[in-house]
Parts: structure tokens; C-alpha cells; sequence
């Protein structure tokens, strides 16, 4: 959980650094969740055709959890995480 709510903070870094505007924008946030929830699936997927993993679907809902949670806080102080990035 806590690995991808990383992923969606660097996704998001990534995002706002290559755009033109200097406040954050809502499609940073939007294309940072959505990439970020496709990977937990993709991972998923995989761990189905690896022998000793199973991929199961309550691991993407806690994926999504900790994403989720990184959202949430990352739009609620968008402004302070500018400094950071």
C-alpha cells in the first residue's frame, strides 16, 4: 500500500514538472491516480502467470487504498507540495 502511494507522489511529480503552469493542475492528479491503479492491475496480472504468486483482486483494492489516501491528501495540500516538487 504504501509502495503505491509512493508511486502515485513520483507519477504526480512527474506530471506536474513536465507541465507549462506553476500551480498544480487537476490533471495531475487525475492521470497520476489512473496510472497508478492500471500498474496494481498490471502487477496483478502478471503475478497470475508466475508460479509461486497468485494474483488476487483484494491486493488492487489495497493498492488502490493506499493511492487513494495519497490523492486525497495530495489535493487537499496541493499547494504545499509545490515547494517539493
Amino acid at each position: 500500500m504504501v509502495e503505491y502511494a509512493i508511486l502515485y507522489f513520483l507519477l504526480f511529480r512527474g506530471f506536474f514538472l513536465t507541465s507549462r503552469t506553476q500551480t498544480p493542475s487537476r490533471k495531475a492528479l487525475l492521470y497520476s491516480l489512473v496510472l497508478s491503479v492500471l500498474y496494481a492491475i498490471s502487477d496483478e496480472i502478471h503475478q497470475t502467470f508466475v508460479p509461486t504468486r497468485e494474483g488476487k483482486i483484494w491486493d488492487v483494492v489495497i493498492d488502490a487504498f493506499g493511492i487513494s489516501i495519497m490523492y486525497i491528501y495530495m489535493k487537499k495540500d496541493v499547494f504545499r507540495f509545490k515547494r517539493i516538487v
